[in-house]
């Protein structure tokens, strides 16, 4: 939804476009694109049809509000075997994109990957790094331990970086649930055993799984992948931190990560309109 060369400005002073967007009974998105931005912005939304069609809305936020605008909007089915289907479905929530992130992208790399490259059509955001940060291959990657159906393009690259590196998300919402899914492919020939590259990660200090050996896990050139609920701090903060054990030969990395806002589904029920 690119914001330039509309045919009028914002409302509000600030230059931001503002407008909600629902899908069904749920309140999908509060939309903010800024006047004249030249980004393509890309929403998208993890939800169980509850009929034999989905309603889409895009509305003002207020009566004298932004007149909503899209370039474009697309549906497409999501295997019920994804690690966020089996919970949307088991918990009855619907899951929110926050973000598909691509680590360790070199400079002269794409700005995004998506189809052909992901056959979901994910649209995943490139975060370049120096090379000195960079580990790279051009070996396949198995996928059997994962069930994300993942672009292999994405675990070719990973950033790592000594001898701790954070990611700090801001502007969520207090109080609510986020489910993230970090993904790992062990690319660097040198690690070639259990316990050389072994790391914790934590959410606000809270330390979210066992420590993660991928090597020791599924071995080299291997998709792996942690996946936890996190909540934001008051702030409205999730400051992620990927730090070794003590006997690490090797700092953290990262290749890819997911993260989703997630809210319990509204059943929609038979309006009375017209009756």
């Amino acid at each position: 939804m690119p914001g330039t060369n509309p045919p009028y400005t914002p409302r509000n002073s600030d230059g931001m476009f503002r407008f909600k967007m629902i899908v069904d009974a749920d309140e999908w998105q509060d939309v903010q694109i800024p006047y004249g931005d030249t980004r393509w912005w890309t929403l998208d939304v993890y939800m169980r049809a509850q009929r034999n069609s989905i309603d889409v809305c895009f509305a003002r936020d207020s009566p004298d509000g932004d007149a909503p605008f899209v370039s474009g909007l697309e549906l497409r089915p999501l295997p019920d075997t994804l690690t966020t289907t089996i919970l949307m479905n088991g918990t009855g929530r619907i899951f929110i994109g926050k973000g598909h992130s691509n680590y360790g992208v070199p400079s002269s790399g794409p700005s995004h990957v998506r189809y052909p490259n992901d056959t979901l059509d994910r649209y995943w955001i490139s975060y370049n790094t120096s090379d000195s940060n960079l580990n790279s291959t051009e070996a396949s990657i198995d996928m059997r331990f994962v069930a994300e159906q993942l672009p292999e393009k994405i675990l070719q690259t990973a950033f790592t970086v000594g001898p701790y590196f954070t990611l700090n998300w801001t502007g969520l919402e207090v109080g609510s649930k986020y489910y993230v899914q970090f993904y790992f492919a062990e690319i660097n020939p040198l690690v070639n055993a259990s316990g050389m590259r072994v790391f914790n990660i934590f959410a606000n200090v809270e330390n979210l799984t066992t420590p993660v050996d991928v090597f020791g896990q599924v071995g080299a050139n291997s998709a792996f992948s942690v996946p936890a609920v996190v909540d934001p701090d008051a702030t409205g903060s999730v400051l992620f931190n990927f730090t070794p054990v003590a006997n690490s030969m090797f700092p953290p990395f990262l290749a890819a990560a997911e993260f989703f806002s997630t809210r319990v589904s509204n059943t929609l029920t038979t309006s009375s309109i017209g009756k």
